[in-house]
């Protein structure tokens, strides 16, 4: 999916500060549901006293992004970060009013962090403001411990002296899409990003092969049903395996491989991601580990 960074036409008081260094990602929402991108900047000129938008990137809710202080300036979004980090900002107050994030915000967040990966490497942390301030800000409903596991994967290419950005997407998780709408007869747009429909899909997947109303939603009833059915270790085979395995790929842990049987690397994987959840450490996939991955516990 193509995404495009928009010049919002923002006048700059004064010339900006190029970053010396880029060491990560710091995530923010206004905690003003719906302003956008020239009521943000109106606001840190006009009330705050700075030079314009305090943030890099601002996303809109329809997943419209647009450019703020720019890619390689510094910003005003956390004063002992300013200078080391890129400050993103989603349109929306996800610790009062909004519960959640659109779909197409979200896709449009994952796209640009990873554009950002792209070109700074994968070594940047993402972190979301509270993690180094005192502050609330990006809000309890906002997904962050699910951005915080994005990986770069994916090619982007900027094309010369435009502003518009292209997202090849992750091949493999492009064939996991291609696989459950073959499979499931889902509909997923085939873009290579691991979003809310990609991970709902294979919510709804798993459902289906434990026999339980596929809703896409991973609460009580789902982990009920899967009792001993998600009992995966080393040697079983199986659909219930690639959703194991494509859940984790997703998610930054590599099988080595997505072919529905359950062999060393599979394990290693389940284990790894085990240890970084706190979960016993026993390379078993069973239904606290499946519930670990789709959020329930």
């Amino acid at each position: 999916m193509a995404y495009e960074i928009k010049n919002a036409g923002l006048v700059f008081p004064q010339s900006r500060t190029k970053r010396s260094k880029t060491e990560g990602i710091l995530i923010h929402h206004p905690a003003a549901t719906n302003w956008t991108v020239k009521q943000v900047h109106d606001y840190h000129t006009n009330t705050n006293g700075w030079n314009g938008i305090g943030y890099n990137f601002y996303i809109h809710k329809d997943g419209t992004i647009y450019e703020g202080r720019g890619l390689e300036y510094q910003g005003a979004h956390c004063t002992a970060y300013n200078a080391k980090t890129i400050g993103i900002c989603c349109q929306g107050d996800f610790e009062y009013v909004d519960a959640s994030m659109s779909d197409a915000q979200y896709n449009a967040l994952v796209w640009l962090i990873q554009y950002c990966q792209g070109i700074y490497g994968n070594g940047l942390y993402i972190k979301g403001h509270k993690e180094v301030s005192a502050t609330a800000c990006p809000g309890k409903n906002f997904p962050l411990e699910e951005v915080k596991k994005l990986q770069y994967r994916g090619d982007t290419t900027n094309t010369a002296n435009t502003a518009t950005v292209t997202s090849t997407g992750d091949s493999t998780i492009k064939s996991i899409q291609s696989t459950l709408n073959s499979r499931y007869g889902f509909n997923l747009d085939v873009d290579g990003i691991f979003g809310n429909l990609t991970k709902t899909a294979l919510v709804k997947a798993l459902q289906r092969e434990i026999g339980t109303t596929a809703d896409g939603i991973f609460g009580i009833n789902t982990y009920t049903a899967c009792g001993n059915k998600t009992n995966l270790k080393n040697g079983s085979s199986g659909k219930l395996v690639y959703i194991l395995q494509a859940t984790l790929y997703c998610l930054g842990f590599d099988c080595k491989g997505i072919d529905s049987d359950f062999g060393s690397n599979t394990q290693s994987a389940v284990k790894a991601y085990q240890q970084a959840k706190g979960l016993t450490v026993d390379g078993i996939a069973g239904k606290n580990t499946f519930a670990k991955l789709f959020g329930y516990k």
